[in-house]
Parts: C-alpha cells; structure tokens; sequence
C-alpha cells in the first residue's frame, strides 16, 4: 500500500526558495553608476528574493566587494560563498597579445530582521 503524497509545509517551501538560484547583480564598471546604486538594487534584491549574487569584472570587481562587505557589517546579509577568476579577451583586443581580466562574483543570503 501506497503512503500518500507528501504536502511541503510552509517553511519548507520558504527554505526551498532561499536555497533556490540567487538572482544576479551585475556591477559594472565604476563610471557606469555610483556605489549607492547597487547598493540600493543589492538591499531589494535581498528583501525580494532572500539571497542576490553580485558579479564584477575589472575595475567593478572593488564595487562587488564593497557592496558585500556593508551588506555583511549593517547585519542586512552574510556572505556565503565568493569565487574568483579570469576571463579570456580574444586575441587581438589589445596590441599586447591577450588580456585577462579579473573576475569575482560573491553570493550573500539575507538575514532575517
């Protein structure tokens, strides 16, 4: 005999969603938009969905940190899990040969207030 299907309590299902796929923040370079503003779109992100990834590339990859950093130290979020690399420009971008750049992105899940 057959035990009936398994209804997900509530809280299972909020659990389930904050472990699901963090929204993206990408930053951008320094002189696209000011701190402020991805720090404002980190904090709604994080309200909204409960867990944001911010990713940066180059010059925006101090802009992801930072954000992060006062996510982390106004007790709005923690700082779950922060991978680096590089990304390959094609040959020919520069006169140089190839260029790297430094690549980071850094998840941070909400606490609760």
């Amino acid at each position: 005999m057959k035990s009936p299907p398994r209804i997900p309590s509530a809280t299972s299902l909020a659990a389930r969603s904050r472990t699901s796929r963090a929204p993206t923040l990408v930053v951008s370079n320094s002189n696209a938009r000011p701190f402020s503003y991805y720090l404002h779109e980190a904090r709604a992100m994080l309200r909204e969905h409960g867990s944001v990834k911010l990713e940066g590339v180059g010059a925006a990859t101090q802009h992801a940190l930072v954000v992060s950093e006062v996510l982390s130290q106004r007790g709005i979020g923690k700082v779950t899990a922060v991978r680096t690399g590089t990304l390959d420009s094609p040959r020919g971008a520069s006169e140089r040969g190839d260029e790297h750049a430094a690549k980071i992105e850094v998840t941070i899940h909400g606490l609760a207030m």
